[in-house]
């Protein structure tokens, strides 16, 4: 029918990575029929492993994956256009340059405590929805080139880095949950980047959002807000936080000077 199951254990031996072109399409024809692939926990998959995978539309990941891609090698994805859909288990480690050029698809989902590496995502311009679980650190570059139009939802305790969102143009809107944490230029020049909703005990430091196309933006409580947290964002309109949240002096300058500040006693 087309699905694949790769367990964690084979008749009695431990699965413990996918090698490098295992399901090469080009090479092995029975690759070329399947349409959807479930890998159990703890198995490392390498570079070209799925490559020329004509026909795959969806792959789910279990717990504790990890990639191994290295220099100028074909990340494991490569040459799969019809691939739709990636879901990754908790504590999955997405390592630098593993998922790209991938036009078909729409959808990525990731569970608890991922980590997403420099450029781990690029070129993926057909992204509609990414959904990241709690506990996640995001690093530099993390979807760059995705030009399309897609919404990012992140869970509590999220950890994003310096640059995380720069080169990421298709990012319309983005949702994270509680006890987050920004570095300096986390959204820098998010050029179709409109709405932020961030939940209770943020800190978004000086120029967390710099040179953005962000509108508007709202904050749970015990949120802080750092002055030039919005530093040349013309565009931003409109701040919702809530009546313990703390905007430092100066925040609505010459950076920021069309925004309406408002309070209320929720977020939603």
């Amino acid at each position: 029918d087309g699905a694949i199951i790769i367990p964690e254990t084979i008749g009695g031996k431990k699965v413990s990575k996918i090698g490098y072109g295992a399901f090469r399409g080009d090479a092995y024809k029975y690759a070329l029929k399947i349409t959807s692939l479930t890998i159990g926990d703890n198995i490392e998959v390498q570079a070209w492993a799925f490559l020329f995978m004509s026909n795959l539309e969806t792959v789910s990941f279990g717990n504790n994956c990890s990639f191994y891609v290295y220099e100028n090698a074909y990340n494991p994805f490569s040459s799969c256009p019809s691939l739709k859909s990636i879901e990754f288990g908790d504590n999955c480690v997405i390592s630098k340059k593993v998922i790209g050029y991938l036009s078909s698809l729409e959808k990525v989902s990731f569970g608890k405590g991922t980590t997403l590496g420099e450029e781990a995502f690029y070129d993926c311009d057909s992204l509609r929805k990414v959904t990241i679980g709690d506990g996640a650190t995001i690093n530099q570059y993390a979807f760059n080139g995705c030009d399309g139009s897609f919404e990012i939802e992140i869970g509590n305790d999220a950890a994003v880095k310096k640059y995380a969102f720069r080169g990421c143009n298709g990012v319309t809107k983005i949702v994270i949950g509680d006890n987050s944490t920004f570095e300096i230029w986390s959204f820098y020049r998010c050029s179709n980047l409109k709405e932020a909703v961030i939940g209770n005990s943020a800190r978004i430091i000086s120029e967390t959002f710099r040179e953005s196309s962000i509108e508007k933006v709202t904050v749970g409580d015990d949120a802080v807000i750092d002055a030039k947290a919005f530093y040349d964002c013309p565009s931003i309109a409109e701040l919702i936080c809530s009546g313990e949240a703390l905007i430092k002096d100066n925040f609505a300058d010459k950076y920021t000077p069309n925004v309406k500040i408002s309070r209320s006693s929720s977020r939603f």
